[in-house]
């Protein structure tokens, strides 16, 4: 592989890292959050009228999400479960809050898009099966 190829290529792993890394943080901390019936969060899911067993299936997708995110042949399903997420959030705040609150789910929808584009490559086998071996 050339230098300056080799060079996009780590830089790319390094960007989609980062992301990654930011978003399991951001998510794995607001997925527990969602488990506390004293939390902010469970007063806003009250507010806009959802039902306790929602937001803790909420809290759980994003867990679940972070740890995918962790794991380059799981991190589509990972960024796919966020963008659900943030889609339903995005949904709620125009529904709910006219739209006042839109724009805290943009990055993480802007960030898990380019990892579901990004880590296209790994996925290519199913994401539980060992790679082939190199020639």
């Amino acid at each position: 592989m050339p230098s300056r190829r080799k060079s996009l290529y780590v830089a790319k792993q390094i960007l989609i890292g980062a992301m990654s890394l930011f978003l399991v943080v951001i998510f794995f901390r607001a997925g527990m959050d969602k488990m506390s019936n004293d939390s902010g969060w469970a007063r806003a899911f009250t507010h806009w009228g959802y039902p306790v067993w929602f937001r803790i299936a909420i809290g759980v997708i994003e867990i679940v999400a972070a740890f995918f995110l962790l794991v380059p042949r799981t991190a589509r399903y990972g960024a796919l479960l966020i963008m659900a997420t943030m889609l339903g959030g995005m949904f709620t705040h125009i529904v709910h809050d006219h739209g006042r609150h839109l724009t805290s789910e943009l990055g993480p929808l802007l960030f898990s898009t380019v990892i579901f584009l990004a880590r296209r490559r790994d996925q290519r086998l199913h994401p539980f099966q060992p790679r082939p071996a190199a020639d």
